[in-house]
């Protein structure tokens, strides 16, 4: 039963997402505001991505949807359906095996399986304005390739690592973090890692990818007559910072989009810093890798490309998805022993400060945050306020425990 929970699981989420998907009401990429599945927006989505100079060099994904829509005689949204879910449905399966390249620990991968499915721009993937098209696969083949390098087996990463740049580009930001945390040894000087046969190993591994994707690249440029309209597109990223903090809306919509993210596990970080926690040496290195690449990412969305497309924080979670359950499982354990909410409404000053944070919670999420696409109030506010309620529910809880230990 353990070896087909994990597929079982990854099943279930991907039907419900699908399912959350095409319901009617809910105005998605997949439904076109209505119910099922819009052959109409899917087909204008797809021609928008064979056309348009951003997206024309990212064929990849658009070759596997026209391939499934003739081989199996479907039209292009049934074609993009069957394609996609079926990459998110391998992509939880990964993402489980990735984790047990750092613990053993059955549990602590399914909660890794977990916070993956439920991370807000993989439950509301084709959400506007998420707008998702091309990551599946991409998830898939990064995903894949970094089981490969912890594995060893370099080559395949190069090769497979360098297919996802391809796919779409955005993953070359993962690879400072894998040089400086996992390539070089801070433990020796520069001279010894150079003399290290692995150190070279795994840096050519990584040039290796990169000059993949350059060949294509240049393979492109050659061959495509839109270089002009590319260009253009790629100076004009270089002003987004602008256009993302252009009025107070757009500030909030900017920042509630890195809170929808990464409010939990930050918050979760920051308050077990006070415990002690046992982590390996690959965890350390993983959680330093997923700080280099919050960096990296946070400013690149933010300075070059539109941050309501909140699918773009997600570079750094590939470091923190295989570790979560290993970093965060006490938390949410904390949270879901039922006497805690009980507990919490025994005293009257703590009753009275819980009231006043969902209040304020419920005022940020509901009434200052807003999308500048989409309802006034959506599964943004939602989440958000899902997020928040986790956080704070968790603080109130670790003082009851805290109170608890001290009186005994």
């Amino acid at each position: 039963m353990k070896k087909v929970r994990p597929i079982l699981t990854s099943l279930f989420f991907t039907l419900i997402i699908l399912l959350v998907h095409v319901t009617r009401g809910i105005s998605t990429m997949v439904n076109g505001g209505g119910f099922g599945i819009s052959n109409f927006s899917l087909t204008e989505i797809v021609n928008l991505h064979r056309t348009h100079p951003v997206f024309i060099r990212r064929k990849v994904t658009t070759l596997l949807i026209d391939f499934c829509s003739n081989i199996f005689s479907i039209n292009i949204g049934s074609a993009f359906v069957l394609v996609n879910f079926t990459l998110l449905f391998f992509s939880g399966i990964l993402i489980f095996y990735l984790s047990r390249r750092f613990t053993n620990n059955y549990i602590l991968n399914m909660y890794s399986l977990y916070a993956y499915y439920l991370c807000f721009p993989i439950f509301f993937m084709f959400f506007p304005p998420v707008y998702s098209y091309d990551e599946p696969l991409q998830f898939c083949l990064i995903l894949f390739s970094l089981i490969c390098y912890y594995r060893d087996n370099y080559l395949i990463f190069a090769i497979v690592f360098g297919t996802s740049l391809i796919v779409r580009e955005s993953g070359v930001i993962l690879l400072p973090a894998l040089f400086f945390v996992f390539v070089y040894n801070w433990g020796e000087s520069l001279y010894q890692n150079i003399k290290s046969k692995e150190f070279w190993v795994r840096s050519l591994s990584i040039v290796m990818s990169l000059i993949i994707y350059l060949f294509y690249l240049l393979f492109f440029i050659k061959t495509n007559a839109s270089n002009q309209a590319s260009k253009e597109y790629f100076l004009q990223r270089f002003s987004y910072i602008k256009w993302n903090f252009q009025s107070a809306i757009y500030s909030i919509e900017s920042i509630g989009g890195f809170l929808l993210i990464f409010l939990v596990p930050l918050s979760f970080l920051f308050i077990n810093r006070f415990q002690k926690s046992q982590l390996t040496v690959k965890n350390k290195k993983m959680l330093y890798a997923f700080f280099i690449t919050l960096l990296i990412n946070t400013l690149v969305v933010y300075m070059n490309t539109k941050s309501r497309e909140v699918r773009l924080f997600l570079m750094p979670l590939f470091f923190l998805w295989p570790i979560f359950g290993t970093l965060f499982y006490e938390n949410f354990k904390l949270i879901f022993k039922m006497f805690s909410f009980k507990s919490l409404f025994l005293s009257g000053r703590r009753s009275i400060f819980f009231v006043i944070a969902f209040l304020i919670n419920a005022v940020l999420s509901f009434g200052i945050y807003r999308t500048t696409i989409g309802p006034r109030v959506g599964v943004f506010n939602l989440y958000l306020f899902f997020s928040f309620s986790v956080v704070i529910l968790f603080y109130f809880f670790l003082v009851e425990k805290s109170i608890k230990a001290n009186t005994k």
